[in-house]
């Protein structure tokens, strides 16, 4: 994240979230976080769509995106 303004607790404010790239088994989202118009951070973060291994326990895998997520998210 980039620190672009300060924020105090007890301040209301939105984050918007949004999907700017999607991969086979991963996608890329980006936050921007805001106090009005005022715009107090921003970054992105990729994460990886993933279910519990089959075949091993307490492990994850990861695995393609389904297509009705990504319809879902568009």
């Amino acid at each position: 994240m980039i620190a672009i303004q300060p924020a105090t607790y007890g301040e209301s404010i939105e984050v918007h979230t949004s999907i700017v790239e999607w991969r086979n088994k991963t996608f890329t989202q980006r936050h921007v976080v805001k106090r009005g118009d005022t715009v107090v951070c921003e970054g992105t973060e990729v994460r990886a769509f993933c279910i519990k291994d089959p075949d091993q326990s307490g492990r994850i895998k990861v695995i393609p995106v389904p297509a009705f997520i990504r319809e879902a998210c568009s």
